[in-house]
């Protein structure tokens, strides 16, 4: 499971900061019919971004056929700025070790990969599990319901009654 992680992590990354860089340029990423074909190239996940930002240009130019865009890369401190504050947030995501605690109503039938202390279950994980997709929190807890159990009785109740009811009628009549 965890082979090759080195590499797909790297690949999430570039593919991350390709996304990035691409909506800069274009500024309406959300308006591109299939987006991710050009972040999930090859070429995306073989770039090294700090050897040479003009890759990105390179990419956009092989993916377009057009070097229309290659001057927006001319300057590259501009890039290098930019991508060190989104690099910034990334490492401030790996770097997370949150805690989620939720009380639960009832008794806890199962909290999945939390531990269970009374009614409160935690949870313990690291912004890296959020790499690959959000981070699942499933936890099952039971509630008795008092009104069911009390519904419940008095239709048997009232269905005794009636059969007494019956044969008493019967008795009389």
């Amino acid at each position: 499971m965890l082979d090759d992680i080195e590499g797909k992590i790297s690949h999430w990354l570039n593919a991350c900061t390709m996304s990035f860089v691409y909506a800069q340029v274009l500024g309406r990423y959300d308006k591109v019919v299939n987006p991710d074909s050009i972040v999930m190239s090859p070429a995306v996940a073989k770039m090294d971004l700090f050897d040479n930002i003009g890759q990105i240009s390179n990419i956009i130019k092989d993916f377009y056929h057009s070097d229309a865009f290659t001057p927006l890369f001319s300057d590259s401190t501009i890039w290098v700025r930019l991508l060190e504050i989104k690099y910034k947030s990334y490492g401030n995501l790996v770097s997370m070790k949150p805690t989620l605690d939720y009380v639960m109503p009832g008794k806890v039938i199962d909290a999945g990969n939390g531990i269970v202390e009374g009614d409160v279950v935690h949870y313990k994980f690291s912004g890296e599990r959020l790499i690959p997709h959000p981070y699942d929190v499933t936890i099952t807890s039971r509630v008795t319901n008092v009104w069911a159990f009390v519904v419940t009785a008095l239709v048997i109740l009232l269905a005794i009654g009636c059969l007494f009811y019956r044969r008493i009628r019967k008795l009389i009549s």
